[in-house]
């Protein structure tokens, strides 16, 4: 036991240790460990508490579903020809191109943005292909997200964020 009351009595050079009662080794790990302490005792709370959980966080992996668009319709040689494109879009791809031009240049929604973790968010081609194909064959919403890794609501944001955007740019 003296042993240890003698080691703690040792000065490092910092101002807290000169405490003869002091635990840790300066008041920045002091401060560290009480708020660490603290940060799991309110994730235990948020657990552990009787609060509805309104939203469940699933990871889609949304760069995957950027990847898989791009390498099927928009990259130098994609996996579909010209005409599967216009089968599916119901449009040519110049258009469908500078429909996504003209929507991100009105609607900043449409432009890819980091989320408050810094993780890039949909970028306008996920977008705008999740709305014309809401619009063009009426889909559920759920087929979508399995393409493009896309949740529900914002398949239906998107959706209606488009058609407003639409009817500004083009409807007279």
């Amino acid at each position: 036991m003296e042993n240890h009351e003698n080691n703690s009595n040792c000065s490092s050079g910092s101002s807290s240790s000169n405490n003869n009662n002091s635990f840790y080794s300066s008041d920045d790990d002091a401060v560290a460990i009480h708020q660490t302490n603290m940060v799991v005792s309110l994730g235990l709370i948020i657990i552990n508490s009787n609060w509805p959980q309104t939203r469940i966080k699933i990871w889609r992996d949304l760069d995957a579903g950027a990847e898989l668009l791009w390498r099927d319709y928009f990259c130098p040689n994609p996996r579909f020809p010209p005409n599967v494109f216009h089968r599916i879009f119901r449009m040519r791809r110049s258009l469908f191109n500078r429909i996504v031009i003209d929507v991100v240049g009105v609607n900043s929604y449409f432009v890819q943005n980091p989320d408050a973790c810094g993780v890039m968010g949909l970028n306008p081609h996920q977008k705008v292909t999740t709305a014309i194909r809401m619009l063009a064959y009426g889909c559920a919403t759920d087929a979508i997200d399995e393409y493009l890794r896309i949740g529900e609501t914002t398949v239906l944001e998107a959706t209606r964020r488009f058609c407003k955007t639409i009817v500004r740019l083009y409807g007279k």
